[in-house]
């Protein structure tokens, strides 16, 4: 039902096309998730705390990519075939996945709503919300932003408190942004808490940074009050879920206009 593995670098967990359906919680290490081909893509690069493996152990369809061990790796693993006793005496196991599906929804959701407004950008929209696709290569991948680097810096003094009074770099995408949950709350998954008042300016799955080669972009996670990138709204019932970070300075507010977390996202570098 659970179990630990280890498995060291080059071995493959899952191949794509099979009919397994473990789940897998990574404990240390990293994977690489990817299709064969040809060609051959990189869909993702998995670290500590991150799951793969939860589509096929819901819907029990064959896997849909390959992951292998690009690091020696340790993970907990799930049975399906004990998913039902799992839900009735230890549902806290199912926490991480709950995060996992919920954020993954929560992404398809902005993504409709932006594709019925702009269907002439759809595969830009798509691949900005989603990640690469054939010829985007890995939009994932922990401190992978090439020559690239994107920081983060308070503007006011709680936004500035938030980060540590410090400069923040930022690489690890996506980089989920939101206010402060219950650390019992099963569908919040944020790499960076604000901790929020009433009136409430930041929703608990706010926004996030995302990297798509070498752009980077700002998506708003379906907040209440969506979220300001360089005077323009985005989210917040706007028909607009996106905004392209260009180089140098960008300021994004989270939050109505009254937010008090205001933020410079600087990205440097490039080819």
């Amino acid at each position: 039902m659970i179990r630990k593995a280890t498995y060291p670098r080059g071995d493959k967990i899952i191949a794509e096309g099979d009919y397994s359906s473990d789940v897998y919680i990574i404990e240390h290490g990293r994977v690489e998730v990817y299709r064969d081909g040809p060609p051959r893509l990189c869909l993702a690069i998995l670290g500590s705390g991150e799951i793969f493996g939860e589509m096929a152990w819901i819907t029990e369809m064959p896997r849909s990519a390959s992951v292998r061990a690009i690091e020696n790796v340790e993970v907990t693993v799930l049975d399906h075939a004990g998913l039902p006793v799992l839900l009735r005496t230890k549902p806290d196991v199912l926490l991480p996945v709950l995060r996992v599906l919920s954020e993954r929804l929560r992404t398809l959701t902005s993504l409709v709503g932006e594709l019925r407004q702009h269907a002439p950008d759809a595969d830009e929209a798509i691949h900005a919300h989603l990640g690469p696709g054939a010829d985007l290569g890995c939009a994932s991948s922990p401190g992978a932003t090439g020559t690239h680097q994107v920081t983060l810096a308070g503007l006011t003094q709680r936004a500035t408190a938030s980060i540590g009074g410090r400069s923040l770099p930022i690489d690890r995408f996506p980089y989920r942004i939101g206010s402060t949950a219950p650390s019992e709350d099963p569908v919040s998954q944020n790499d960076l808490t604000l901790p929020d008042e009433y009136p409430a300016n930041v929703s608990r799955n706010h926004c996030m940074v995302v990297r798509v080669d070498s752009r980077f972009f700002l998506i708003d996670r379906g907040s209440r009050l969506g979220t300001v990138v360089n005077g323009a709204r985005i989210g917040g019932g706007n028909g607009t879920g996106r905004a392209e970070l260009h180089a140098g300075d960008n300021e994004v507010g989270v939050g109505g206009p009254a937010s008090p977390y205001r933020f410079r996202l600087t990205v440097s570098g490039g080819a």
